[in-house]
């Protein structure tokens, strides 16, 4: 009667091990649910006095500030591949931004990528790893 109670207790552990490990895995963005991106940038060539520590404060170069908004499928779904490959950072980095990408879904929630020098990726107020290929899809759509 004992062992079977231990039996039963372990087998429960284990099922509740496994149905969490499985059920939690980040699933990332799914590009259907985005319904536009607008990307706020500053032009090549425009060398702020000061670094611009915050994605906000890119607001302020209003004179200068280019912005595009993506509607097709293709692209979005190609910028969320990147992002749900990132992978966090731990290095210490300048900050000095020059994109701030908003990726809108169909509840109204917004992702927000900021770009910068020195190819500085945060994500949702997280730093990334250096991807260059982002980096040249970026410049492609940009420049």
């Amino acid at each position: 009667m004992k062992s079977l109670k231990v039996f039963s207790i372990a087998i429960f552990l284990l099922f509740l091990f496994f149905s969490n490990s499985c059920s939690h895995k980040n699933k990332g963005i799914d590009c259907n649910d985005i319904i536009r991106i607008t990307i706020n940038y500053l032009p090549k060539g425009i060398d702020p006095a000061i670094p611009i520590s915050d994605c906000n404060y890119i607001f302020y170069y209003t004179p200068v500030l280019k912005e595009i908004t993506l509607y097709e499928q293709g692209n979005i779904c190609q910028l969320v591949f990147f992002i749900n490959n990132f992978k966090t950072s731990n290095e210490n980095t300048f900050l000095d931004f020059r994109i701030n990408i908003n990726l809108e879904n169909k509840d109204g929630e917004i992702n927000r990528l900021c770009l910068g020098e020195d190819d500085l990726i945060v994500f949702n107020g997280v730093l990334m790893k250096n991807e260059m290929e982002l980096f040249e899809f970026i410049n492609k759509l940009l420049y």
